[in-house]
C-alpha cells in the first residue's frame, strides 16, 4: 500500500455508470495457492488511482486455481469502514452474501474454510473487480450462519461474512483474468 503519493486534486468523476451492488458470482482461493510474487499495487504509484490498482496477474501453485461462489442475486454487498485510533486508522472490509436452500455443499464449504486464509476477486455491477486479501493480510470468514426459518414460507438460507483488514479493497485490472479450472 502506497502512503506517499504525489498530491493531486480529488473530484467527482461524471459517469453514466452508477449501478450499485456486487455481482452474485465471485471467486476465491487459498492464499497458499497463489505463488510469489503476490499481485499488489506498484510500490511507487504515480497517482492515487495507481496506488489502489493491481495490474499483475495471479500465478498459481501447480494444479491450483480460483473457484466460484454463486450467491443469491442481489444479496452480495461490500462495505468498508475505518476503525482504530487517531493517527492509526485502517479499514475493515466486509463482503456479505446469502446462499438460499439447504445445501451440503455450502455446509461443507463453511466447515472447510473457517479459519483459512483466503483471497477473493469480487466483480461489482459496474465492470470493476475488487481484490480482497493479500499474503500478509488475508480475508477470513468471520461469520457464517445457517437459518432454517420458523414457518413454511420462511427462507432457508446461509449468511456468510468474509472480512479483510488493512486498506480499501484494491481494483483488480490484470489482463490475464482469474485462473479458473478448465
Amino acid at each position: 500500500m502506497a502512503c506517499n503519493v504525489n498530491p493531486s486534486s480529488v473530484k467527482v468523476e461524471e459517469s453514466c455508470d452508477s449501478t450499485g451492488g456486487m455481482s452474485y458470482e465471485f471467486y476465491y482461493a487459498l492464499v497458499s495457492d497463489v505463488a510469489d510474487p503476490f499481485p499488489a499495487p506498484p510500490a511507487n504509484p504515480v497517482d492515487f488511482a495507481a496506488g489502489v490498482t493491481v495490474t499483475t496477474d495471479f500465478t498459481m501453485v501447480a494444479t491450483k486455481t480460483f473457484h466460484t461462489i454463486e450467491a443469491d442475486l442481489f444479496s452480495v454487498s461490500l462495505g468498508s469502514v475505518s476503525e482504530g485510533e487517531e493517527n492509526n486508522l485502517s479499514m475493515k472490509n466486509d463482503l456479505k452474501f446469502r446462499i438460499s436452500g439447504k445445501s451440503k455443499t455450502v455446509s461443507g464449504f463453511i466447515n472447510s474454510y473457517l479459519n483459512k486464509k483466503l483471497i477473493l476477486v469480487v466483480p461489482d455491477n459496474g465492470n470493476s473487480q475488487r481484490l480482497l486479501g493479500s499474503k500478509r493480510i488475508p480475508a477470513i470468514i468471520t461469520s457464517a450462519q445457517e437459518m432454517s426459518g420458523e414457518k413454511n414460507a420462511d427462507n432457508k438460507t446461509f449468511e456468510i461474512i468474509i472480512t479483510v483488514y488493512g486498506s480499501i479493497p484494491y481494483y483488480y485490472e490484470a489482463v490475464g483474468g482469474i485462473p479458473l479450472p478448465v
